[in-house]
């Protein structure tokens, strides 16, 4: 009781912030299948985060569990978004949003974040004929797009015009 005493008239109450020294850790679960691709070839993906955000260090549990953690708590959140875009799964009827980085005959190519990215066929920049992508967008745009393809081979086709 004479501890409790004796802390109490040091600290009256908890502090409602924590000290700038305390680390931050971000926990987020992402798929285990895709835990590989969040390690990389021989750590290279994992480890470049940990060396671009100047993490202190991210752990992978085999359930998917991720720790990451920084001595700054807005590089962990802004690693921890990094790994959410990374292993993202699409689904069809996803809105995204992403950068034209490419114009291609057919198409254009969109940039989805975490090394991905997803194709809107000319027949889906608007309702109508298009003969030419650049008519509707140009590279650097940013779209708001609806995924309507998410095959299992990773390619994932957008629309504009069913937004």
């Amino acid at each position: 009781m004479q501890i409790l005493k004796v802390l109490g008239s040091v600290l009256s109450a908890p502090r409602t912030e924590l000290s700038r020294y305390v680390p931050a850790i971000v926990i987020l679960t992402i798929n285990p299948e895709k835990i590989g691709l969040l390690i990389g070839p021989g750590g290279k993906t994992i480890n470049g985060l940990i060396k671009r955000f100047e993490l202190t260090t991210i752990d992978v549990e085999e359930d998917g569990k991720v720790y990451i953690a920084a001595d700054d708590p807005k590089k962990a959140e802004r690693a921890a978004e990094e790994v959410r875009g990374l292993t993202r799964e699409f689904k069809v009827g996803d809105i995204i949003e992403g950068q034209v980085i490419k114009i291609l005959e057919f198409g254009a190519i969109v940039d989805l974040g975490g090394g991905k990215d997803g194709m809107i066929h000319v027949s889906e920049l608007k309702n109508g004929f298009v003969k030419d992508a650049n008519e509707v967008v140009k590279v650097g745009d940013l779209v708001r797009a609806k995924v309507i393809r998410a095959g299992e081979d990773g390619r994932i086709g957008l629309s504009l015009k069913q937004m």
